[in-house]
């Protein structure tokens, strides 16, 4: 006798293997995400244009957009957060410079 074998089927968002919920995945990568936004926001097309063109809802461009805004404020915050590392170390290191120069002019003045 054959083994049962499971085969997946699609119920809205969710595929259904061994009856277990999986997401299924997006047929657009992040590049191609990118790119339709750029494309978007570069040809001056009506989001509604745009959606059309690639077979995409309205709430699923504004959700990517959503997201790209969301990833370059992120990049931005890291890159904040290495600024702020650097400050501190150089003014750890003027303090350090200047407590050394305090303790030589108190040495000297003891003298």
């Amino acid at each position: 006798m054959l083994p049962f074998i499971y085969t997946p089927y699609l119920i809205g968002f969710f595929v259904y293997l061994n009856e277990i919920p999986v997401m299924r995945k997006s047929k657009f990568s992040t590049d191609d995400k990118l790119r339709i936004l750029t494309e978007q926001e570069a040809e001056e097309m009506s989001i509604e244009e745009i959606c059309v063109k690639y077979g995409i809802s309205l709430p699923t461009f504004y959700s990517w957009k959503r997201e790209l805004a969301f990833r370059s404020e992120m990049k931005s915050e890291g890159s904040n957060v290495q600024d702020l590392r650097n400050e501190i170390h150089t003014l750890r290191r003027l303090y350090i410079d200047l407590s050394e120069h305090n303790y030589q002019l108190a040495q000297f003045l003891n003298q």
